[in-house]
């Protein structure tokens, strides 16, 4: 019997391509208001920069939203804010990488290496809004709920402009110390706990919720790019870096108004260490988070009175083994009602919540 070869399941100069064999995954799904669309990000063979598709799901036709400025990214000259944003994502694609979508306004915001870009309208030609030229790149854009704002973290503090451009306004203020950030996930909240955020728009988009975050107590950690040409401060970079069993970030929940002034802490007074996992905001304009003690064998659903920063429990799990943190434990309806699952019986079970 003659021995037959299989024909290779792609040629051999694929592996040297990007994107890799197997890697044009689409990614980043979201439906237009109507569910008539589903958006999304891809690459392929053909344009292996990521760019913004719509597909129209009654036909099946698909489109492209936004494509990268220029058509690429510079992904040589990445600020190492963005580089940190990308490992931490577990991010390997190149082009776009996020976007949000304000339906009630139309527009698509673009975050692109340090700088922001509003699109009003799918056919609308790509503005950049804001750009950081010398200064430190934008982190986090987001719109405000009307989408006629875009909230962002610049130097550590949070920053508000019109989605139409102008000037930005800095509406968080504090210490000029390295270490100390407001409106940014800490380490441990984006490895560990699956959040990456660290502000949030009221639904009014009246005020802001973020985190303050505080690492200064933390000794840094130096990690060494051997093999670089260059030595000193380009082959190295330090952080913060909080190793188990040892000092975490100190981290306050505040919530500030968007016109200014000054933030409201919230009680985080648990009697113990804790992480804020989740954060998010009721229906009738409170705040709620999800809190987790650092044994994470406790996990409480509260309530914030924004005002003045008082705390209720509407709901607490516990184990004496361990709480499985969930991407999302909770969905919460027009009324204030909820769904919450919970593995308490040794199953996973959605279970129903009046709003009290």
């Amino acid at each position: 019997m003659a021995e037959t070869t299989a024909a290779p399941a792609f040629p051999i100069a694929a592996i040297a391509e990007f994107p890799a064999p197997g890697m044009a995954v689409p990614g980043a799904f979201t439906f237009s208001a109507d569910d008539a669309q589903v958006r999304y990000l891809a690459a392929t063979p053909q344009q292996p920069t990521q760019q913004l598709y719509a597909l129209d799901i009654a036909t099946g036709a698909r489109r492209v939203l936004v494509a990268p400025p220029g058509g690429g990214t510079q992904e040589d000259k990445l600020t190492p804010e963005e580089e940190l944003r990308r490992q931490r994502t577990r991010t390997l694609a190149t082009g776009l990488t996020s976007y949000d979508v304000n339906d009630r306004s139309g527009r698509i915001l673009i975050p692109l290496n340090g700088d922001i870009y509003v699109q009003d309208g799918p056919d609308a030609p790509l503005c950049r809004i804001f750009a950081h030229g010398e200064g430190a790149p934008a982190q986090d854009a987001a719109f405000s709920p009307d989408g006629s704002q875009v909230a962002f973290v610049q130097g550590g503090e949070i920053c508000v402009m019109a989605a139409d451009g102008g000037a930005a306004r800095q509406v968080t203020h504090g210490m000029k110390a390295d270490g100390v950030t407001r409106g940014l996930a800490e380490y441990i909240a984006q490895e560990e706990l699956g959040r990456t955020r660290g502000f949030w728009w009221s639904p009014a988009g009246a005020h802001i919720a973020f985190v303050e975050v505080d690492e200064r107590h933390i000794p840094p950690y130096r990690i060494m790019h051997q093999g670089k040409d260059e030595t000193g401060p380009g082959a190295q970079e330090d952080h913060r870096y909080p190793f188990a069993g040892q000092a975490n970030a100190c981290v306050r929940l505040g919530v500030i108004s968007v016109a200014g002034g000054e933030p409201a802490w919230m009680d985080l007074d648990l009697g113990e260490e804790i992480y804020i996992a989740r954060v998010f905001w009721w229906p009738n304009g409170d705040l709620g988070a999800e809190i987790l003690n650092r044994p994470q064998t406790r996990l409480e659903l509260v309530r914030f009175d924004i005002t003045s920063g008082a705390r209720s429990t509407l709901l607490r799990e516990e184990s004496k083994h361990w709480v499985t943190m969930r991407t999302q434990h909770r969905a919460v309806l027009r009324d204030g009602s909820f769904i919450w699952a919970s593995e308490r019986s040794g199953f996973n079970h959605l279970y129903s919540y009046d709003k009290n």
